[in-house]
């Protein structure tokens, strides 16, 4: 499968995610007949495709930090080993997820926020892709994604969550920032703090990915001091304060843990619930979910935020193709609250999905 993976990877560089997904579709299994591809790659490369124009550019820029992260570049081995030995270090002996050694690495690659901070910032495989790997096709869909590469680490305090937007302070400077509500906050309330990088786009300034969420005491001790932000978690390493599992997700237009979203969608799920509900099923949920949460205002159930998940649901790649089959006149309203609610891309989803109820019509 190298030639295979090798010509995946070429094709992602271009931003070909038609191409690098019918390779993956052509090649689906290895040897043994099991399916190869990491399905959160996957997922990208068909959420790329789906949104199409409705794609923003700092999706784009965030794919780009997905391809940095996993690209096997010869000039970073030295660093791809120091952060997962920094990583595993962290974490303990006793908890580091997979069955064997390959399998630790390969989840501690896919879900770990230190592995992936050292490796796309510290030791600069960011700035490595973007000179050495990637084409100016993908660059030129890309928002202001040279000007990521130097993001630092910042704590945050969450003061206000709206459905469109969140409200931070910045510890180290007290200034108020605002970002865009994608999910960053789906189970936090006032009060809770984060660490995360804060990059511009030509919307506003956004976080680049999940934040990690850390107890207020970490938090000071990032403000007082950014560059020594693994320092700080070093000091709580092996503690309860210590989470720096991603958890599952694709992180291109949501930062909604996917196992969060489908928390959100347990009780619109058919019972009992399938073990691997289809897009339609899925999809029939989905509405629903979006339906009771347009039209209660998304203020159940707490402290669960609801807009994002639907924004993630709604525009998962085993969803966002079935809707439109799905929808019919009475689905109008709803619709229209949640494009005038909901941050793009959802929000320009929910829109276009309103053109064509009317266009049916």
């Amino acid at each position: 499968m190298l030639q295979v993976m090798q010509a995946v990877v070429e094709a992602e560089a271009r931003g070909d995610a038609a191409g690098a997904l019918e390779i993956v579709e052509t090649h689906a299994t290895d040897r043994d007949g099991r399916f190869f591809w990491n399905p959160d790659r996957v997922a990208r490369l068909a959420q790329v495709v789906q949104l199409g124009g409705l794609l923003p550019g700092w999706a784009t820029s965030r794919w780009i930090l997905e391809q940095s992260l996993i690209q096997f570049d010869p000039a970073l081995r030295g660093a791809r080993q120091e952060a997962m030995r920094i990583a595993i270090e962290l974490r303990g002996p006793d908890e580091l997820p997979g069955v064997d050694a390959v399998d630790v690495q390969t989840k501690v690659m896919d879900h770990d926020w230190v592995h992936r901070q050292l490796l796309i910032y510290e030791y600069g495989g960011l700035e490595r892709f973007l000179h050495a790997w990637a084409t100016p096709d993908l660059v030129a869909g890309a928002d202001r994604i040279h000007e990521w590469v130097a993001a630092p680490i910042r704590a945050l305090r969450l003061e206000s969550r709206e459905p469109a937007l969140l409200a931070w302070t910045d510890l180290a400077s007290g200034e108020g920032l605002e970002t865009p509500n994608l999910g960053a906050a789906v189970l936090e309330e006032p009060g809770d703090c984060a660490l995360a990088r804060v990059v511009p786009t030509e919307c506003g300034p956004m976080l680049d990915g999940v934040p990690l969420g850390v107890a207020e005491k970490t938090a000071d001790q990032v403000a007082a001091d950014p560059r020594a932000w693994l320092d700080a978690l070093r000091t709580v390493a092996g503690t309860e304060d210590y989470f720096v599992d991603l958890v599952h997700g694709n992180f291109l237009v949501t930062d909604v843990p996917s196992n969060i979203s489908l928390l959100a969608l347990h009780d619109f799920l058919p019972s009992p619930i399938p073990r691997d509900p289809d897009g339609i099923v899925t999809a029939e949920a989905v509405i629903a979910l979006a339906r009771h949460t347009a039209s209660s205002g998304g203020t159940e159930p707490e402290p669960l935020d609801l807009w994002p998940c639907v924004a993630a649901e709604l525009l998962a790649p085993d969803v966002l193709p079935h809707l439109p089959r799905r929808l019919g006149p009475a689905d109008h309203a709803w619709l229209e609250v949640l494009g005038d609610t909901l941050p793009d891309p959802a929000g320009r989803a929910c829109r276009a999905l309103t053109e064509g109820l009317e266009d049916a019509a």
